[in-house]
């Protein structure tokens, strides 16, 4: 597997879901997140890690570390959660 913390970093930075660098957070703001996302999909088997999985895996971390949201809330985020998990696997390949 090719994912290290920094390329998914860069990913969370670009999508900036909750548009945390737009206001001026540091460029390392979503670091601990990027870790966070690295561990579980390490856990994963290699024919676990599909856009459906990790979507779901994105939308729980992201919950934990920005949430609790609201079922709305989740929804509101979920075709970011779906692009980044898209763009996560593309790094992969």
């Amino acid at each position: 597997m090719s994912l290290t913390n920094t390329k998914i970093e860069e990913v969370l930075r670009a999508a900036d879901i909750e548009a945390l660098i737009q206001l001026g957070a540091p460029k390392d703001e979503y670091e601990p997140e990027a870790r966070s996302l690295i561990y579980a999909i390490s856990h994963l088997g290699e024919n676990e890690l599909t856009e459906e999985r990790l979507t779901e895996i994105i939308r729980i971390e992201w919950t934990k570390w920005f949430g609790p949201f609201s079922d709305e809330e989740v929804e509101m985020r979920m075709p970011d959660f779906r692009q980044i998990a898209h763009q996560i696997l593309a790094l992969d390949a």
